[in-house]
């Protein structure tokens, strides 16, 4: 299972090809961005991120 920091680094490896793009990297997105969904639901601050 991967910590929070751990789906950061995933992505950021996949994205800038330090790592080849698989499951756990689109895994990791789709935490990412439910946690980014749920944060614009807390605080309008977040509101305009896409």
């Amino acid at each position: 299972m991967f910590n929070e920091r751990n789906h950061f680094k995933v992505v950021n490896e996949s994205l800038s090809g330090q790592r080849a793009v698989d499951e756990d990297t689109f895994s990791s997105v789709a935490v990412l961005a439910e946690r980014l969904e749920r944060l614009k639901r807390t605080s309008n601050i977040f509101s305009n991120i896409t």
